[in-house]
C-alpha cells in the first residue's frame, strides 16, 4: 500500500463523501443515481486514471481486512456515526454495493449481487440477508436532507419509490447507473448509427426501440424516459442529465460520465490583434495561451473528450461576445444571438469563399469579421451540415467572475454569469432569507448576469424560476461567495524571467513627500478591481485572463493595458516571460514594508499586493503600535491607492504581519540606461509599427523617412521583440513600454507634459521605465494611473523635473514647469482673471476670485 492511497475506513468515507455527496464545483441538483466505477473511485482520491487498478485494490482490501465490520453494516446497519457534519459514516459501504452492482463478473457466475460481492472481496463466504443496506440508504437520505436544509454544502438524495419486495439491495441496484451493461448498449447503438447525435430529436426517435428492448436495464429505460420527457416539453439545458451525460461520454470516448468542458476564448492584444486562451471551464484554470486559432484548436484537440471537439471536427467554431473585445467559442451556435465571429478550418474556408466577407488568417484556420448570427448559420449551412441550434442540448454553465480559494468573489463588479435556456432564473441564499438585492438579468440568448446592490457573502443557489411540469427544478447550482478575498497562504514561485526595463538601479537618497492624514475612501469599482486582481492571482495571472477582466470593469473609461501598467508600477504585479513560450504571466508581489525618509521623519509604505483582509490587518497592527495608517488616492481616478503608516518601527511592523522589510530601488544617475534583450527577431514577422503621427502602434506603417523607427516583431511561439532603430543602431526590447520610451529619447520627442503637479502623457501609449516610475511614486507618495480619454498621469513636483530630464533626455516638453513668459501670456489672454503666482519654485498663472463689492 502506498502513501497516496487511503488506508482506513474513515479516510475512504471522507474522500467519497466529498466527491459524490458534496456540492463541490457547483452542481446542487438532487442525487438520482451514482456512477461508482474504478475510474470514479480514482477521481475521488485525486489520482490519474492510470492508478485505477491500485485504487480498486486498496478499496477492496480495506473492506476485506475488516470483514466483521462490513458484515455488521450490510446486515444490521451497524456503523460508526461520526460527530460533526462532515461525513455520514455509511457511504463507503453503500459505494461498495453500487460498485459491485455495476460489475459484470464472469467468476461470480453472472449478475447475482451476493456472488459478485464475495468474488470482488475475495472472501470465501456467502452473504445472506442484507437489510442493513436498505436501512443505510434511508439513514443517508435523512443525513443529507438535514444538512441541505441547514444550508451545508451537500446535495439532497432522491430515492426511488420504496418497493415492498425490495427491502435489501433494491436501492443499490436502482441507484447504480450506468452499469457496464448500460454502457455496452449505448456504445453499440452509437456505433451502428454514426452521426445520429447531430440531431438530439433524431437520436431520441431512433433510440426509443433500444430503450424499449430487452437489452436495456430498467434503469436505462427510466433514465431515457426522464430525458425524453424533459426534451419534448421544451427544456434544452439538459447536458447534466444522467442519460445525456452517458451518451456524450461514450460518443466522446470518455471513461466516465463525469462532464469535462474546455473554454476557448479570444481577446484583443495591445495592437488589436487576436490572441487565444484555453482553460478548464469548471475550475477556470488556464491551460495555455496561443497566438493563432490554429494553435489553440490543436491544443483543444490534444485533450479530446469535450464538446468543443464536435465544432472542431466540423471545421466551424462560432464565437459569441462575452465582454469588451472578449469572445468565447460555443460547441454549437446558441439561439438568440445577434452577432458572432466564425472560425473556419482551411477546408471549410475554401468552400464558402467570401460568403462571410473578408477572412483573416490565423494559422491554418481563418476568422470572419463580426457577422449576423442567422446569416452565418444560413451561409455556412449551405456547405456544411450544421446542428440546428433550436434542437441542441446545452450545458448549464457558470462563468466569468473571479475565484478565491474555490469560492466566488462576491464583489458587485465581478459577479459571474449563468448560461442556461430557462425562461427565467432566480438566485437566493442557500439557507433562505432573500433580501431582494440580488437577481439574475437576462442579457442575451439564455445568458444571465448575476447582479447585486451589495457584496455577496455565503452560499447561494441559482435555478430556473417556475417549472410547472416538474415537482422540483430540473437543475440547480450552488455558488458560494466571499465578500473579501481569502488571504493567500502562499504565492506560486514565478516561472520564467522578469521583464527588465532599466539597468542602473540604486538606493533612494531623496526624501519623500510628507504624508497626508487619514484612510481615504476608494471608488467601489476600483476597490472591487484591486480585490479581484488579488483574489485570482495566487498562482499568477495569464495575460489573456487579466486583460478581459480589467476591460469589463473599466467599461471604456480607461484602457486595460494602461490599468495593467498602473498595477505594475504600484508594485502589485510583476510580469515574467513564460519559459519556452510566448506571453507573460503576471505574478502578485509579496507584501513588504518599505521605509522612506520625509522632512518629518521616517514613514513606511506597503509594496506588493494585499487584499481587503490584509489591509485591515495592517491598520490593526499600526494602531496597536501607536502609529497612524494612511491610504492615499492615486494620481487619476483608476490609479491604485498607496497604503502606508507613520510613527511605526518598520521591522517590528513587518514582524507582526509576518511580512518582510523591502528595499527601495530607484534609478541611479546614469542617463538612458534601458535594458535590452539578446532575443533575436530573425525569422519573426513584423506585426505592427510605431506611428509618430498617431503616437501609437499601427499595423500599416507610416514611418517612411523617419530617423527613428520602432517595430514589433512577432513569432507564433517565442516572445515578441520590439526593435528601436536609429542613429545607425538597433536596440531590442521585450518590454513594449521601455521600447516606446527609448524611441522617444533617441528621437528627442517629448512623451510627457508637466501640468499642475502632474506628468501628463502626450502620446497615445507609453510609460516611464519601472525604476523611474518607482522613484516618482516614492517621491510623491502617490501611485500613477490611467485617466479618461487614453491619458496616463504621474504625480511630480518641479524639483523632480531636473532628474527626469537627466535620466530621459528629451522625454519632457519645455524647459521648466511653466516659463514666466508663458504665464504672462496666460494672464494677458485671460483679461486679468489670472495672476502671476510663485508656486512650488516656479511662476504660474492662476485664476483668482474677483474682489467682493
Amino acid at each position: 500500500m502506498t502513501s497516496d492511497l487511503p488506508t482506513s475506513y474513515l479516510e475512504w468515507e471522507t474522500a467519497l463523501t466529498g466527491h459524490f455527496l458534496a456540492i463541490g464545483e457547483g452542481d446542487a441538483s438532487p442525487l438520482r443515481s451514482f456512477e461508482v466505477t474504478d475510474y470514479t473511485l480514482t477521481d475521488a482520491i485525486g489520482l490519474d486514471y492510470e492508478s485505477k487498478d491500485r485504487v480498486v485494490e486498496a478499496f477492496r482490501s480495506m473492506f476485506a481486512e475488516r470483514e466483521t465490520n462490513l458484515v455488521g453494516a450490510l446486515q444490521h446497519a451497524e456503523y460508526r456515526r461520526y460527530s460533526g457534519d462532515e461525513i455520514p459514516g455509511c457511504f463507503a459501504y453503500l459505494a461498495l454495493t453500487v460498485l459491485v452492482e455495476g460489475m459484470i463478473d464472469p467468476d461470480a457466475g453472472g449478475h447475482e449481487f451476493r456472488r459478485k460481492l464475495a468474488s470482488f472481496l475475495k472472501l470465501k463466504r456467502t452473504f445472506g440477508n442484507l437489510p442493513g443496506i436498505h436501512r443505510m440508504w434511508l439513514d443517508l437520505d435523512a443525513w443529507l436532507r438535514d444538512r441541505s436544509a441547514r444550508g451545508l454544502p451537500f446535495r439532497a438524495l432522491e430515492l426511488p419509490p420504496e418497493d415492498e419486495w425490495r427491502t435489501q439491495i433494491g436501492y443499490s441496484v436502482q441507484l447504480s447507473f450506468p452499469s457496464r451493461r448500460d454502457k455496452q448498449v449505448v456504445q453499440s447503438f452509437l456505433s451502428e448509427n454514426e452521426g445520429v447525435l447531430r440531431s438530439p430529436l433524431d437520436f431520441l426517435d431512433r433510440f426509443r426501440r433500444v430503450a424499449d428492448g430487452a437489452k436495456s436495464s430498467a434503469f436505462l429505460k427510466a433514465a431515457y424516459r426522464e430525458f425524453q420527457r424533459s426534451y419534448l416539453t421544451g427544456h434544452r439545458a439538459l447536458a447534466d442529465h444522467r442519460f445525456w451525460r452517458l451518451v456524450q461520454a461514450i460518443s466522446l470516448g470518455r471513461k466516465t460520465i463525469a462532464p469535462f468542458e474546455l473554454s476557448l476564448e479570444m481577446v484583443r492584444d495591445e495592437d488589436d490583434l487576436w490572441s487565444f486562451a484555453v482553460s478548464d471551464a469548471t475550475s477556470g484554470r488556464s491551460l495555455g495561451s496561443y497566438g493563432t486559432l490554429a494553435q489553440a484548436v490543436e491544443a483543444c484537440s490534444a485533450r479530446g473528450g469535450h464538446e468543443l471537439m464536435r465544432a472542431i471536427d466540423l471545421g466551424v467554431i462560432f464565437f459569441r461576445q462575452i465582454g469588451l473585445a472578449r469572445w468565447e467559442a460555443m460547441p454549437i451556435l446558441a439561439e438568440g444571438l445577434s452577432k458572432v465571429i466564425v472560425g473556419l478550418s482551411q477546408s471549410v474556408a475554401g468552400k464558402i469563399a467570401a460568403r462571410l466577407g473578408p477572412l483573416e488568417r490565423s494559422g491554418s484556420w481563418s476568422l470572419s469579421r463580426i457577422v449576423p448570427a442567422g446569416s452565418a448559420q444560413d451561409r455556412i449551412g449551405a456547405f456544411v451540415r450544421l446542428p440546428r441550434p433550436e434542437e441542441q442540448v446545452r450545458n448549464v454553465r457558470v462563468f466569468g467572475g473571479v475565484r478565491s480559494a474555490g469560492e466566488w468573489l462576491g464583489r458587485p463588479s465581478f459577479l459571474p454569469k449563468v448560461s442556461a435556456d430557462a425562461s427565467g432564473l432566480a438566485i437566493v441564499p442557500r439557507g433562505g432569507g432573500d433580501d431582494g438585492t440580488i437577481r439574475c438579468d437576462e442579457e442575451f440568448g439564455g445568458t444571465y448576469a448575476i447582479r447585486s446592490g451589495k457584496p455577496l457573502d455565503g452560499p447561494y443557489v441559482v435555478q430556473p424560476t417556475a417549472e410547472s411540469d416538474h415537482a422540483s427544478p430540473s437543475w440547480s447550482r450552488s455558488l458560494t461567495f466571499v465578500r473579501d478575498a481569502h488571504v493567500h497562504r502562499a504565492l506560486s514561485v514565478a516561472k520564467g524571467s522578469p521583464v527588465a526595463e532599466w539597468t542602473d538601479v540604486a538606493k533612494m537618497r531623496e526624501q519623500a513627500a510628507s504624508p497626508s492624514e487619514g484612510w481615504g475612501e476608494l471608488d467601489p469599482k476600483l476597490a472591487d478591481l484591486i480585490e479581484a486582481v488579488y483574489a485570482g492571482g495566487a498562482s499568477g495571472w495569464d495575460e489573456n485572463e487579466l486583460i478581459p477582466l480589467l476591460s469589463d470593469v473599466l467599461g471604456g473609461e480607461a484602457g486595460p493595458w494602461d490599468m495593467l501598467r498602473s498595477l505594475h508600477e504600484a508594485s502589485m504585479l510583476e510580469p515574467f516571460l513564460k519559459p519556452a513560450w510566448k506571453g507573460r504571466t503576471w505574478m502578485l508581489r509579496r507584501p513588504t514594508i518599505a521605509p522612506l525618509d520625509t522632512p518629518e521623519g521616517t514613514l513606511v509604505v506597503v509594496d506588493g499586493a494585499i487584499g481587503a483582509r490584509q489591509s485591515e490587518d495592517f491598520r490593526v497592527a499600526v494602531e496597536a503600535m501607536g502609529g497612524e495608517a494612511f491610504r492615499a488616492a492615486g494620481a487619476a481616478k483608476w490609479a491604485p491607492p498607496l497604503v502606508g503608516a507613520t510613527s511605526v518601527e518598520p521591522r517590528e511592523l513587518a514582524s507582526r504581519l509576518r511580512w518582510t522589510v523591502g528595499t527601495v530601488d530607484v534609478p541611479g544617475d546614469a542617463p538612458a540606461r534601458f535594458a535590452h534583450t539578446r532575443i533575436s527577431h530573425e525569422l519573426y514577422a513584423a506585426a505592427s509599427h510605431w506611428s509618430w503621427k498617431k503616437r501609437r502602434f499601427v499595423t500599416t506603417r507610416d514611418d517612411d523617412g523617419e530617423a527613428v523607427r520602432l517595430t514589433r516583431w512577432k513569432s507564433n511561439r517565442d516572445h515578441d521583440v520590439y526593435v528601436v532603430a536609429g542613429r545607425g543602431k538597433e536596440f531590442r526590447h521585450v518590454s513594449r513600454l521601455a521600447a516606446i520610451a527609448e524611441a522617444h529619447v533617441l528621437r528627442g520627442l517629448p512623451m510627457f507634459d508637466f501640468d499642475d503637479g502632474r506628468l501628463v502623457r502626450s502620446s497615445a501609449e507609453g510609460a516611464l521605465p519601472i525604476p523611474v516610475a518607482a522613484w516618482l511614486r516614492y517621491r510623491s507618495r502617490t501611485n500613477a494611473g490611467p485617466s479618461a480619454r487614453g491619458g496616463y498621469l504621474y504625480s511630480a513636483c518641479a524639483a523632480d523635473l531636473v532628474k527626469l530630464r537627466r535620466l530621459l533626455p528629451g522625454i519632457l516638453s519645455g524647459e521648466g514647469e511653466q516659463s514666466a513668459l508663458d504665464a504672462a501670456n496666460v494672464r494677458r489672454r485671460s483679461g486679468g482673471a489670472s495672476r502671476l503666482l510663485w508656486i512650488n519654485d516656479s511662476i504660474r498663472a492662476a485664476r483668482v476670485m474677483p474682489p467682493v463689492g
